[in-house]
């Protein structure tokens, strides 16, 4: 029996009727079948996220008709929920039917990603043109790139496989673009995704608990530490060596002396492949009440092993990022910059990464306990994330490096055409 494919949702029983009409640009396909599991969150979980899809671009694969692969807008999804189950089968199901409109297959099929790019306002003299703006398409995504002018290339290994990392991405009054192709197998390879209460979501929609999610991209994970159930305030980090290493904490630390102790919600901003944006909230818990609150945000991109952090509360305070337990750092000066803007692991951990942390506004480097002070302001942008292979590195992919990545913000909107 085949399995089908739609967008983030995979592992779909092999559909009981598909109907295509001719392979031309706007045709219209539709899907008729069973999201089966014995598991009735499992099932749920494939309908809601089936269903979080709609009017997007989508890869669609199907195992038992390759012809049939290719990218499609799905523009209707409905799910019975009534019928729990499915002929000559004792696996629960929930019957579903999708009307799917053709964009194209592989070859007839390209990406063009749009960019913004902006320089993270710093402490520390870097100007645009010192800065490093980077672009990842999917593993494997780099048929025929084309980014309008000379580009350096590296890789970085992710759990999907190898993905393409193109450095140095030009831009003409902060705007520039990317063409590349992409096999609809290999879309999702290497996406920055949403994991919530175990199940990747397709959309915005999930619970909004902060103990229950995970954002990454193969490369690098990010989470709320929590215990019992409850957040305790550390952001937790991990990197991809191989395999999965273990989680690093740090402490937020408030006005750089309270370490903030729980994070009351979670709310998803944006889950695209491309890149995740989620941000905690944490209520001032004063009494009386107040109109005080803390905002952490956090941005992921594919392809980058660091996560884009900017934290604001209500009024101007200062900000500490440190380890949740004793960790010598090193200071690191990037090229070009004027003062210290970062630290790193002091050395390789049992997994052989390096954490790394870096901030626009950094008044001390606390290397005895791995972390960074930040002056009071309005609001503080940093970033955490792993030197993957430690001491072993290379000049694109070291902490000095991933610093200068990081200053360079880059935002970047996907859509399809035809080559």
């Amino acid at each position: 029996m085949g399995t089908l494919d739609i967008g983030r949702v995979s592992s779909i029983s092999d559909p009981s009727r598909w109907e295509l009409s001719a392979a031309t640009s706007g045709a219209s396909t539709t899907v008729e079948g069973w999201l089966t599991d014995s598991v009735v969150a499992d099932r749920d979980a494939k309908a809601t996220e089936l269903e979080r899809q709609v009017g997007r671009v989508v890869a669609v694969v199907y195992s038992e008709q390759s012809t049939l692969d290719g990218y499609y807008t799905l523009s209707q999804v409905n799910v019975d929920r009534s019928a729990r189950y499915r002929p000559a089968s004792t696996t629960g199901g929930y019957q579903f039917r999708a009307q799917l409109e053709w964009v194209g297959d592989h070859s007839a099929t390209e990406f063009l990603s749009n960019f913004t790019g902006l320089l993270i306002v710093n402490d520390h003299g870097l100007a645009e043109g010192e800065v490093t703006f980077a672009h990842a398409p999917p593993v494997a995504g780099d048929d025929a790139y084309y980014a309008g002018g000379s580009v350096t290339a590296t890789e970085r290994t992710t759990e999907d496989g190898v993905i393409p990392v193109f450095l140095d991405v030009p831009l003409t009054d902060k705007v520039g673009a990317a063409r590349w192709g992409c096999a609809p197998a290999n879309f999702y390879k290497g996406a920055a995704r949403i994991d919530v209460n175990g199940y990747t979501r397709g959309g915005k929609f999930a619970p909004m608990t902060p103990d229950l999610f995970v954002i990454g991209n193969g490369l690098i994970e990010l989470r709320a530490e929590q215990s019992g159930g409850t957040t305790i305030g550390d952001i937790g980090i991990r990197a991809y060596n191989g395999g999965w290493g273990s989680w690093t904490a740090f402490d937020i630390v408030w006005d750089s002396s309270v370490d903030i102790p729980e994070w009351h919600l979670v709310n998803i901003i944006r889950n695209d492949p491309s890149a995740v944006i989620v941000q905690l909230v944490r209520d001032a818990d004063e009494a009386p009440p107040t109109d005080s609150r803390h905002w952490l945000t956090f941005t992921l991109r594919r392809g980058m092993p660091f996560v884009r952090c900017h934290y604001t509360y209500s009024n101007a305070v200062g900000l500490t990022v440190d380890r949740a337990s004793l960790d010598a750092g090193t200071s690191i000066t990037p090229t070009g910059a004027s003062s210290a803007m970062t630290i790193r692991d002091a050395a390789n951990d049992g997994d052989g990464n390096r954490w790394v942390v870096a901030a626009a506004d950094v008044s001390a480097v606390d290397t005895t306990n791995g972390g960074l002070d930040m002056a009071s302001a309005a609001s503080h942008s940093f970033m955490l994330g792993f030197e993957i292979d430690g001491s072993s590195a290379d000049g694109d992919n070291d902490a000095d490096a991933l610093s200068l990545q990081y200053l360079a913000d880059l935002t970047e909107s996907v859509q399809a055409m035809l080559r």
